[in-house]
C-alpha cells in the first residue's frame, strides 16, 4: 500500500480518462477550461469489434485495475476520479467530491431493493461463492472516485482469478470493494450521471453522462445556448 504525505492528503483528486483511440476525449478541453489545475491521465483500451467489443464493455473495470497497477506511482493525490470518455464536466471537479476512504459513485444497487431487480444481478452466480451474498452494484461506472487504499486493495494479485472471469464490471468492482471492508457512498452532485441520455444537459452547468457529442448535437447546443444568452 502506498502511503501519502500530509500535503498529498489535502490535494484535489486527480482524473483518469477511460477511452479508446477511436472514441478520443471529446470533452477534455471543456473540462480543462474549468479545471486548469487538475492533473489528468489517460487510460487507452483496445478498440474491439463484434463479440469481443461486448466482452470488453462488460469488463471495463479491468481497465481501471490494470491502469492503477501500471501507473499508481504517477499519481500524487490520495483520491483518484475515473471518467469514461463520454462524461461532460464544465464545473470545478473538487467541489463535486469530498475526501472519502472508500468509493464514491452516482447510484448503488443492492439485492433486495424494492422495485424491479437490477438487470446485472443475473451475474451473481459468476462471482465466487463467498462474494455472492454481498453482491452490490454501482451505476453507472462512468464516474467513480477511489481512495488510493481502495485501488491498491483491488489491484492485489490475489484478486487476479476474479478478474480473469467474465463478470459485469459494475457488479464485480463494487462487490469486491464492499467485501474488502471499504465503504461505498453516493453523491447528490452526481445525480446527472446516469446510463440514459439527458436532453437538458446543455442548459445547466455540472457533470453529465452520457454525452456522445455528435457534430449535430454540438451545433444544436451552441445555437440554443446563443438563443438563451449562455456562453
Amino acid at each position: 500500500m502506498n502511503a501519502a504525505s500530509p500535503s498529498e492528503q489535502e490535494s484535489p483528486p486527480e482524473l483518469v480518462w477511460l477511452t479508446t483511440l477511436a472514441s478520443g476525449l471529446p470533452h477534455q478541453a471543456e473540462f480543462t477550461a474549468a479545471n486548469p489545475d487538475i492533473r489528468q491521465h489517460r487510460c487507452n483500451s483496445t478498440q474491439y469489434e463484434g463479440e469481443e467489443r461486448h466482452h470488453a464493455w462488460r469488463n471495463v473495470d479491468r481497465n481501471i485495475r490494470n491502469w492503477w497497477k501500471d501507473h499508481r506511482d504517477e499519481v500524487k493525490s490520495r483520491h483518484v476520479v475515473f471518467f469514461e470518455w463520454d462524461v461532460r464536466c464544465n464545473v470545478p471537479l473538487a467541489p463535486l467530491f469530498h475526501p472519502f476512504e472508500g468509493l464514491l459513485c452516482s447510484q448503488i444497487k443492492r439485492q433486495g431493493d424494492r422495485g424491479k431487480p437490477w438487470l446485472w444481478f443475473r451475474d451473481v452466480p459468476r462471482l465466487p461463492v463467498e462474494l455472492q451474498a454481498e453482491a452490490i452494484g454501482v451505476v453507472p461506472l462512468a464516474v467513480l472516485q477511489f481512495s488510493r487504499e481502495v485501488l491498491d486493495a483491488i489491484a492485489d494479485p490475489r484478486h487476479d482469478p476474479l478478474y480473469a472471469d467474465d463478470i459485469y464490471c459494475e457488479l464485480r468492482i463494487a462487490t469486491l470493494i464492499q467485501h474488502l471492508g471499504f465503504p461505498i457512498q453516493t453523491l447528490n452532485s452526481l445525480k446527472h450521471v446516469t446510463w440514459y441520455p439527458l436532453p437538458y444537459f446543455w442548459l445547466i452547468r455540472g457533470i453529465f453522462h452520457p454525452v456522445k457529442n455528435s457534430s449535430y448535437e454540438n451545433r444544436l447546443h451552441r445555437f440554443l445556448r446563443r438563443c438563451l444568452g449562455q456562453p
